[in-house]
């Protein structure tokens, strides 16, 4: 009987019989975490503000954020201390001014960004994420309620609340593109073929139009994700900011 049950076993396919369960996800083989996920190869910077990943001075303005996972990805901010983010407990604060950090790699499509942020209303076209290139893998504000994004064909208006704590999710991946906030509806568009080749935060690739955000994590992916292995991620941050 227990030669038997162990055949049966070695045929059931891995990934059957997947249950979201807070930040795991059960599998045949056992509970998946986000560890699991995030150590899986295809994330490419896992962005944490805590003191331990950060070059900071005395007045707590970042000059470097420390890809998290040891990758040397780093974002980097310029020499100038005007132009630095500034740490808090919270987060990194951009001022909307010229605060801005940026992170040159080779990261192409598909393109998962997963970022926790409390975005400060501004004007519009204001922006918090971009590429090397303008609009090669851009978030933006369209309005006082809404945001978008493009690579370079926008996505279409998305609802956003300003002014609180929420996660943007943001798949540039041509025609299978989606922009999420919280838990809300996907808008799906298609973005395009151009790649992102640098995550810039605080502002647009030409390093204008910048954004009153503050950043708590981002966590950037180079795969399409699966839909359990998403919600392992977007639970993990969830539960993890309390929202």
């Amino acid at each position: 009987m227990k030669r038997i049950l162990f055949i049966l076993l070695l045929f059931i396919p891995l990934g059957l019989s997947e249950q979201v369960i807070s930040s795991t996800v059960s599998y045949a083989t056992g509970p998946r975490t986000y560890l699991d996920v995030i150590n899986d190869g295809n994330t490419k910077g896992w962005y944490i503000a805590e003191v331990g990943d950060l070059t900071k001075d005395g007045t707590d303005s970042v000059s470097v954020w420390a890809d998290h996972l040891g990758s040397g990805r780093d974002l980097l901010a310029a020499d100038n201390t005007p132009a630095q983010p500034v740490w808090s407990a919270n987060g990194i604060q951009f001022n909307g001014v010229e605060n801005y950090m940026r992170a040159t790699f080779d990261y192409n499509q598909p393109e998962f960004l997963y970022i926790v942020c409390n975005w400060t209303v501004g004007e519009t076209s204001e922006s918090i994420l971009d590429g090397l290139t303008t609009s090669y893998g851009r978030i933006y504000q369209s309005s006082s309620v809404l945001i978008a994004a493009r690579a370079p064909t926008s996505s279409g208006n998305h609802s956003f609340t300003y002014g609180s704590l929420g996660i943007i999710r943001v798949l540039f991946n041509g025609a299978s593109s989606k922009l999420i906030f919280n838990n809300a509806t996907p808008t799906t568009w298609n973005c395009g073929a151009n790649n992102m080749d640098a995550i810039t935060i605080g502002c647009r690739g030409a390093i204008d139009y910048f954004a009153e955000v503050l950043v708590s994590e981002i966590i950037a992916r180079k795969v399409s994700d699966i839909a359990g292995d998403e919600a392992i991620l977007y639970n993990y941050l969830k539960n993890k900011y309390g929202l």
